[in-house]
């Protein structure tokens, strides 16, 4: 098996942002070259979680879900012509009541 040359790359960063990355390599019981090439090949949630919840995440899909719908039967209901937004639409509707 033969191996791959390895090539030399360089980072530029300030030095608190370069003893950051040491400890946190460090902490990792990483190389700075292993850390660094395993945070750009994929973040790790232990480091950075997820700033919502699995079920923070399906609420605003079903709440964009909703407001879709909605927006669907706007288009439908309301006369909207020449760039009127739907706004002046609903309240030309409104006044009409």
């Amino acid at each position: 098996m033969s191996r791959q040359k390895k090539r030399h790359r360089t980072v530029n960063a300030s030095p608190a942002d370069q003893e950051m990355i040491r400890r946190q390599a460090k902490a990792a019981g990483k190389t700075v070259s292993a850390h660094l090439l395993d945070l750009a090949q994929g973040d790790d949630p232990s480091i950075h979680p997820l700033v919502l919840t699995p079920g923070e995440q399906e609420e605003i899909r079903d709440q964009l879900h909703e407001l879709v719908a909605v927006h669907r039967m706007l288009r439908q209901a309301l006369p909207v012509a020449g760039g009127t937004n739907y706004f002046v639409a609903m309240a030309a509707a409104a006044r009409l009541r």
